[in-house]
């Protein structure tokens, strides 16, 4: 039964639409939390899953009064014959079950509506980087920040000296778009080889481990984070995750490779972080002390980089702990994006 007290009540809710995950923030006007909820969602295998789930979260809301802001990186997924087929459909899906009270995120730091989307629908693919620029960056003055989630790595610079892109290919070509993430990343797309102990071991260029395995064994991630499937189908343990790196360097997990495959662990890490360094120092001054802001699932390969290279590092959690308990921050936190194109709407 609809709760008459909280039917007319307002509520915001904000959308992260990913070609693998799906991310749902829901805030009252005074940015009180409501609902956040994260779902493992593969695009490219089901379309029609993403209907059931806005139905799901629908129902999760029923006794308020919702509205809806949408932005989309599910683009690029390749069961949509273009980036432009895609949009529509997500589009249209949204329209269908979200109702009147809905606008779409832009790569212009707009909000449209679905007739805009409809007649241009390129100017809202991949969108979600775009309130880190235009809000979050402004408000707390941050030099750069970067979202490393499960698949890809944004690095939104405050003040660059080159220009940052807006499409994809454009950002990964200018230095703002890695794709690289800590979760689905095959090993094999990242390096041809590493340094171990000094030498050059080489990667088989097969996909039998990616990034999740590596930080699985380092412990930066636990299984219950990792949500998509494996390369071999295979559990999250730990041996697994051995048993998966080292057979991406042609070896078989025994007594003897154990301690190899830490080291091949700590160097794979090491070149990761190194990557991500290169591509900040193309959008800061030289000698300047620079303050990034970090979010996403790989959150603390970022607290490790400015560690390293004594950057001063601001966490997502800053943010939300000052309005929120942490359960509820923990539960926004990983839905950052969603909260952020609230964040940007209501510009509180």
């Amino acid at each position: 039964m609809r709760n008459k007290s909280l039917s007319n009540k307002k509520v915001y809710v904000g959308w992260d639409i990913g070609g693998a995950n799906t991310k749902i923030v829901v805030l009252d006007e005074n940015l009180n939390f409501i609902y956040s909820n994260k779902f493992y969602l593969p695009i490219w295998e089901s379309f029609s899953q993403i209907k059931k789930t806005i139905s799901y979260c629908l129902a999760s809301i029923h006794q308020y009064d919702p509205f809806h802001l949408v932005t989309f990186t599910a683009e690029s997924c390749d069961n949509f014959d273009n980036r432009i087929v895609a949009i529509k459909s997500l589009a249209r899906v949204c329209h269908k079950l979200l109702g009147k009270n809905l606008k779409f995120y832009s790569n212009k730091n707009k909000y449209e509506n679905f007739k805009d989307v409809i007649n241009n629908p390129l100017m809202f693919a991949s969108s979600n980087w775009v309130p880190y620029r235009s809000f979050l960056i402004k408000k707390y003055k941050y030099d750069i920040a970067i979202d490393l989630g499960s698949t890809t790595t944004d690095i939104i610079p405050n003040k660059t000296y080159k220009k940052i892109g807006i499409s994809d290919f454009e950002r990964i070509n200018m230095g703002t778009l890695l794709y690289f993430g800590v979760e689905r990343t095959p090993l094999s797309m990242l390096f041809n080889n590493i340094n171990v102990n000094k030498k050059k071991i080489y990667l088989l260029n097969e996909f039998y481990a990616r990034s999740s395995d590596v930080f699985l064994i380092s412990k930066d991630l636990l299984s219950c984070d990792v949500l998509s499937k494996n390369c071999d189908g295979r559990p999250n343990s730990i041996e697994n995750c051995r048993k998966r790196l080292l057979r991406q360097f042609g070896l078989d997990l025994s007594q003897k490779n154990f301690g190899l495959s830490n080291k091949i662990v700590k160097a794979i890490k090491n070149d990761i972080i190194e990557n991500i360094d290169n591509l900040v120092k193309q959008h800061v001054k030289k000698n300047k002390t620079v303050k990034i802001f970090g979010t996403g699932q790989g959150e603390f390969l970022l607290k490790e980089l400015c560690k390293k290279k004594k950057y001063k590092f601001y966490s997502s959690s800053n943010i939300l702990e000052a309005h929120y308990s942490i359960k509820k921050s923990k539960l926004i936190k990983d839905n950052f994006t969603a909260y952020l194109v609230i964040r940007n709407f209501l510009n509180k």
